[in-house]
């Protein structure tokens, strides 16, 4: 934390974002994409939007259970392209991407720790919880994933 409140704040990196954008929020309407459920919006850096939807493709999709495996690449590569139609983030900020990648893996296990019932879970995904709670104490970094423009 003490690395990310060390960022700058301006408004090409920060400002006002949904911060729970995944496939429940969303849905296409005549080929546009519409978001809705903006209960957890706030203001924080643009990157951290992208770290969330970047974890959760990899917690949904099962080919992409590694953000350096191919599919978590081409997604998103597919996904900046069309973020870069709306806005564009200096290459400094992508390489944030690995802090912002821990921090949101960090905030999905205190939600599961607090809003949800474990006892019901599937055992796949209370061994998903285990490992996040592992790899949050031992400091693991997730994949180091670098995005080429």
């Amino acid at each position: 934390m003490e690395q990310i409140c060390e960022l700058p704040t301006d408004s090409d990196s920060f400002g006002l974002i949904h911060s729970d954008f995944e496939d429940e929020n969303m849905y296409m309407d005549n080929g546009w994409l519409v978001a809705f459920d903006f209960d957890e919006c706030q203001y924080k850096w643009f990157i951290y939007d992208i770290a969330a939807i970047l974890r959760e493709s990899t917690w949904r999709l099962p080919a992409c259970r590694r953000i350096d495996d191919p599919c978590s690449v081409r997604f998103l590569e597919t996904f900046m392209n069309g973020y870069d139609r709306a806005n564009k983030l200096d290459p400094f900020w992508l390489e944030q991407l690995p802090l912002f990648l821990r921090l949101r893996e960090s905030v999905v296990y205190i939600y599961f720790l607090g809003k949800v019932d474990l006892s019901g879970m599937s055992e796949e995904h209370r061994k998903a919880i285990r490992i996040m709670r592992r790899r949050i104490e031992n400091e693991v970094p997730l994949p180091d994933f670098k995005y080429m423009r």
